[in-house]
């Protein structure tokens, strides 16, 4: 909890009430479905996302947004990426967070879990709208390069190009 405690203080100090708050990690601090049977998820996964849900000074919540790693898949997937931080829906995280993340899908693919695609990046931007300057919009692509062929199968061959059905966009409202 003191890491937590000293997370807490920093923001207190040095954000303000209607800022995205973003939190980078390379473990998931939720893990997402379907959870590993073996020590990759954090032990007190329940409460820590309880005090991030929390917040500060009544800026609620403590932090956002979490980008991670570590999964070696994508969570949310490439069409269930959601519309705004209240339709994430990722307990226990609280109703205006979410969570994003990628793991290593750069690496090769040899038992092709990845189908076609075996390596992939995620490009993460951050927007306003001109005309509503109080909304926030994050869009997600994926960057992927397809599967090689015959004798080299379960590896990637060419540039990565983004994916025509990753291009999903989540608003936030500040």
């Amino acid at each position: 909890m003191n890491t937590l405690n000293r997370l807490r203080d920093l923001v207190r100090a040095r954000s303000k009430v209607r800022q995205l708050r973003i939190l980078v990690c390379h473990h998931p601090i939720r893990y997402p479905l379907p959870t590993p049977l073996l020590g990759m998820v954090l032990d007190d996964q329940e409460s820590t996302c309880r005090f991030l849900d929390r917040g500060t000074d009544g800026a609620r919540p403590l932090i956002h947004l979490i980008l991670s790693g570590h999964t070696h898949f994508l969570s949310p997937g490439i069409l269930t990426f959601p519309e705004s931080f209240a339709g994430a829906d990722q307990p226990p995280l609280g109703r205006h967070q979410c969570q994003i993340t990628v793991g290593s899908l750069s690496q090769v693919d040899p038992d092709g879990v990845r189908g076609d695609f075996p390596q992939q990046c995620q490009i993460v931007r951050f927007y306003y709208d001109k005309g509503e300057r109080n909304l926030l919009w994050i869009q997600r692509l994926l960057a992927v390069r397809t599967a090689g062929r015959g004798a080299s199968a379960g590896a990637s061959i060419g540039e990565f190009k983004v994916h025509p059905d990753s291009n999903r966009s989540i608003c936030f409202e500040l």
